[in-house]
């Protein structure tokens, strides 16, 4: 079992002027759990990769049981230059991420961004349960010139909307430039196949 908690990192990060990629993360476990609930603590608990420069920030690649994110626990892959970011693969029997730190008023994530020139990574999920709770969110995005890639979900069951935990009045949400749903999915979602 992973469990990081209290600003705990796992990272994977680049700081080379280089064309190079960054190391990737791969995670095989029963369970993962990723808890800022002491807000005393001013960090984020985060299994993350990085890029700062030119080189591609590695992937992150998880297969669990299952996986619990809250208070501002994230799973992201970030560039801030003109790498591209990470690709974000999870293949899991359930996903919760719920709540944002008290404190910082981070959001509990799973998400690829960019804010400076390189593209940001996509995201695949694979789950059976996906649950975004209050405010929490899960997408790729770009601050600066960069695009932002794709995010395909696959799942039996997804529930967006509001949390169980004491902020529960935040809007999470699912956002990308190119969201795309298996058939099973957009049907649970929309009600209707999507042709």
């Amino acid at each position: 079992n992973v469990k990081l908690e209290k600003s705990s990192l796992l990272l994977g990060a680049t700081f080379s002027s280089g064309k190079g990629t960054g190391g990737n993360i791969n995670i095989s476990s029963d369970t993962i759990s990723i808890n800022d609930i002491d807000t005393s603590l001013t960090g984020y608990s985060t299994i993350g990769t990085y890029s700062t420069d030119n080189a591609k920030a590695g992937d992150i690649n998880i297969f669990a049981g299952g996986i619990s994110l809250s208070y501002g626990g994230r799973i992201n892959s970030t560039t801030f230059g003109k790498g591209d970011g990470g690709d974000i693969n999870i293949k899991s029997n359930y996903i919760l991420a719920d709540g944002y730190n008290l404190l910082n008023f981070g959001l509990t994530s799973i998400a690829s961004f960019t804010v400076g020139e390189g593209n940001s990574g996509s995201i695949t999920i694979d789950t059976q349960t996906l649950k975004l709770l209050g405010g929490a969110n899960l997408g790729s995005s770009t601050f600066d010139r960069g695009n932002a890639k794709r995010v395909k979900i696959s799942a039996n069951y997804i529930s967006v909307g509001g949390g169980t935990l004491p902020i529960r009045n935040g809007k999470s949400f699912i956002f990308s430039s190119g969201i795309t749903l298996d058939p099973i999915t957009a049907k649970l979602l929309f009600g209707t196949d999507l042709n």
